[in-house]
């Protein structure tokens, strides 16, 4: 098994630096089921805010939706160059 070997969050990065070096997004965002506790986790980790939880009834789940703004992935890659 490979839960927990750090790969999704290796993948989200080099995903958010994809985005925010070498295309024009200002914002990127994601979605997980609120009972992913590692998926959130990742998200956390990666510097995003969560922004809402929605209830998703046809589904019968609730969804935590994260954001992630350019300037607070710059600010935060500065930081941690330094």
């Amino acid at each position: 098994t490979y839960q927990g070997a750090g790969r999704s969050a290796k993948i989200k990065q080099a995903m958010l630096d994809y985005l925010f070096i070498h295309q024009t997004s200002e914002r990127v965002l994601a979605c997980c089921d609120v009972r992913n506790g590692a998926a959130n986790h990742v998200n956390f980790k990666l510097g995003m805010r969560l922004d809402k939880v929605q209830d998703e009834p046809h589904n019968q789940r609730q969804v935590n939706h994260w954001v992630l703004n350019k300037s607070d992935y710059e600010n935060r890659h500065r930081a941690t160059a330094q």
